[in-house]
């Protein structure tokens, strides 16, 4: 079992906040975070793994593994939805922009080729049975969606390209921190490659930390292989998610991403 990509893909999100993807970290008016204003996307994506492991991950038929291909069961993605929104809920953002950002999930999930009709019931597949073609996806996506320009995925494809390839998480971070924004690049590349590192270093940190000691983030890695596919999911959903919605669709879409591929591993 492994656990992998969506980190650089997790996996996004923000009309709501009057957030533009020139700017996606602008603090913006959700009812009041009680525990923290404006956070990164690299702290809401670990706290909402955190509050998932805590609350929600004893969830029963979570996968279906069939032919040698695992699926995330509709149950499974729902219950990992649930656990975000109630995350959110409880930092005071409101009911409609979670919706929102929820729906842009919805949209990449079907966009990307990653959800699925099998034997007449729903499934999220996992996204290493079709790793290089969901990376062809991801970029199509992100371009027909007008979410990231030519340029940022230019800059980032290198470090995709080495996860999804699997290599180690420390070659794919030196990957990710050496990326160098040509001078006079938009303010929209420098805001989603800066959130992409965010997120990306977070995730790292987060899954690679051999001190943590929480019963239940042990028993959730207990049979994971740490691998850089994971990582690299969370911060490609976060940017995705983040474009429109700031720090709140970087919690949905990178958060997701990070889960469901831990559970698909």
């Amino acid at each position: 079992k492994k656990i992998f990509l969506f980190s650089v893909l997790s996996v996004l999100i923000f009309s709501m906040f009057s957030c533009t993807k020139e700017n996606l970290s602008t603090s913006t008016s959700t009812g009041g975070l009680p525990q923290f204003a404006d956070p990164t996307g690299g702290e809401a994506h670990n706290a909402a793994c955190e509050y998932y492991i805590d609350n929600y991950y004893n969830y029963l038929n979570k996968i279906l593994i069939s032919n040698d291909t695992t699926y995330l069961t509709l149950g499974g993605s729902n219950n990992i939805i649930e656990s975000i929104e109630q995350y959110l809920l409880n930092q005071g953002v409101q009911q409609n922009i979670i919706n929102s950002s929820l729906s842009e999930l919805d949209s990449f999930l079907l966009g990307t080729n990653l959800q699925r009709n099998v034997w007449g019931s729903y499934f999220i597949i996992d996204s290493r049975i079709m790793k290089y073609e969901f990376l062809e996806n991801y970029k199509n996506y992100a371009l027909s969606k007008n979410i990231l320009d030519s340029n940022t995925l230019n800059l980032i494809w290198p470090a995709m390209t080495a996860a999804t390839d699997e290599e180690s998480p420390d070659s794919v971070k030196t990957l990710v921190n050496n990326i160098l924004i040509p001078q006079g690049s938009s303010q929209e590349v420098y805001s989603q490659i800066n959130h992409f590192k965010d997120v990306f270093n977070s995730s790292y940190n987060y899954w690679l930390d051999t001190n943590r000691s929480e019963q239940a983030f042990i028993k959730m890695q207990i049979l994971k292989k740490k691998s850089s596919y994971v990582i690299l999911a969370d911060a490609a959903g976060t940017i995705i998610g983040g474009a429109w919605f700031g720090w709140v669709g970087a919690a949905v879409c990178g958060a997701y991403a990070s889960i469901y591929l831990n559970e698909t591993s």
